[in-house]
């Protein structure tokens, strides 16, 4: 499986490896239920066994490409997972501790209030939006720039959380954003080198 990488990340003798295998799993599968099979009439001959060969092979094809989709970009779903978890986080228990004291605040004016507020959703929708960007790179062929444009985001939120604590000498674990976008942007990484 060794070949010139092209821009879809795949290679050419690769893919044609994988055409080689599947082809000759689906036949086996095919032929296997086939031999097993009580329900094709003798009389029919070798059209009927084509026909449902051919039928055979064309669900378990279709069966085998989306198992093969899905399980060559488990990495991406467990990104997609994270960042859904990470979204819920920041929502039900950064709301209590942050959202929460910001809006009930007296001393702060309207504006940058609500300013603030606002940027706070923000974030969720950008979170929610990871955990929709690594969802979909991880169903289609096509998803990988998506699935690397959210891998920089989740990595460059990591970067700026230990930059603030570095340069505000904030409790590394109290202020614990980078824990949750380092496994985002390790298993979007990952999953989009695959």
């Amino acid at each position: 499986m060794t070949g010139t990488r092209h821009r879809g990340g795949a290679s050419r003798e690769s893919s044609q490896t994988d055409q080689n295998l599947h082809s000759q799993l689906l036949w086996a599968i095919g032929v296997g239920a086939l031999q097993r099979s009580r329900a094709l009439p003798q009389a029919e001959g070798s059209k009927g066994l084509n026909h449902v060969s051919a039928q055979l092979c064309h669900q378990n094809l279709i069966w085998s490409f989306s198992v093969r989709r899905i399980f060559m970009n488990l990495w991406l779903a467990a990104a997609s997972l994270v960042s859904a978890v990470t979204c819920g986080l920041h929502v039900f228990m950064g709301g209590k501790e942050a959202a929460g004291p910001l809006l009930k605040s007296s001393e702060l004016d309207p504006i940058a209030k609500f300013t603030n507020y606002y940027c706070w959703h923000l974030v969720t929708i950008v979170i929610a939006g990871l955990a929709v960007a690594f969802a979909y790179s991880c169903l289609a062929a096509s998803g990988n720039d998506v699935a690397l444009l959210a891998t920089a985001l989740a990595a460059l939120f990591a970067a700026w959380s230990v930059g603030m604590i570095a340069i505000f000498r904030l409790p590394p674990l109290q202020f614990a954003q980078w824990a949750l976008f380092l496994p985002i942007s390790l298993l979007g990484l990952i999953g989009s080198l695959r």
